[in-house]
């Protein structure tokens, strides 16, 4: 008995069920995500541009399609949608021929031979990662402009610390640790600290201790149970020392005015102490 012609809702079930095999038997093969969905676009744009179901495609339409269409797209897009649809008219050949033929008596036949294929191979490459004494050179060549460029700013400049130096280097394009800063500074004999060309924090209380002044607050308890309370300054220069007993204030006031103390701030100094 004949089978009965395929009608159109026939023949579009069956492109979708073929369609739903192909990805099943790619996952099955343990293909990615990204490779079946790359493969199933390249054949969705093929059947968007042939409008008719892929099995009835010939080595002529292959011809018109590959010689116009994906043309000026690059290489390895044209090769990609070459070979996914290679493989679906395999999956074709291997799993559907009969089932197509009894519904619309074509035979499968790939529409890619050796004639129109894309010329053309895609080969995964081994690569093999570099050894250790490989990095080392690698990051010593890069380390090396930049500790000369590092050294350079701390000549030049002074009074720039490492955190400034390290501020200049971002702004260049440099992304490095202050701490990378100082180790280098240091094994170059450079001291990392602000304003190192000038005096050090010794010398510059030697210099500054005539106008020094040490103050200090104490109490005292007398033997008769009276509370005294003591404000005393210290001059650095000399080492002299003054006592004021309030309200008398004479004596820190004529200290005030040999180191040329603002009274005001003595006045100030003897409301917060006492």
């Amino acid at each position: 008995m004949a089978r009965a012609p395929a009608t159109a809702e026939d023949l579009e079930a069956l492109e979708t069920d073929v369609l739903a095999g192909f990805v099943l038997a790619r996952a099955a093969a343990g293909l990615s995500d990204g490779t079946i969905s790359s493969d199933v676009m390249h054949l969705e744009q093929v059947r968007a541009w042939f409008g008719r179901p892929l099995w009835e495609m010939e080595p002529g339409d292959a011809n018109v399609y590959f010689g116009k269409v994906p043309r000026s797209t690059a290489k390895g897009t044209r090769l990609s949608r070459a070979q996914a649809l290679k493989t679906f008219f395999l999956f074709l050949e291997l799993r559907h021929k009969v089932e197509i033929h009894q519904m619309t008596g074509r035979v499968i036949e790939c529409p890619i031979d050796e004639m129109n294929r894309p010329r053309g191979r895609q080969q995964a490459k081994l690569r093999i990662p570099p050894t250790t004494e490989q990095i080392g050179r690698l990051f010593a060549g890069w380390r090396r402009p930049i500790k000369t460029l590092i050294v350079r700013m701390a000549r030049e400049n002074p009074a720039w610390g490492r955190r400034r130096i390290q501020g200049e280097l971002v702004r260049l394009g440099y992304v490095i640790a202050a701490s990378a800063v100082w180790e280098i500074l240091h094994a170059a004999g450079i001291e990392p600290a602000p304003r190192r060309a000038g005096p050090t924090w010794r010398q510059f209380l030697a210099a500054q201790a005539q106008a020094i002044i040490a103050c200090d607050f104490l109490v005292v308890e007398t033997v008769l149970l009276k509370r005294l309370y003591v404000l005393v300054f210290i001059e650095h220069g000399t080492g002299n020392y003054t006592w004021p007993a309030q309200p008398r204030t004479r004596p820190v006031h004529g200290l005030c005015n040999r180191l040329a103390i603002s009274p005001w701030t003595c006045v100030i100094a003897l409301a917060r102490c006492g």
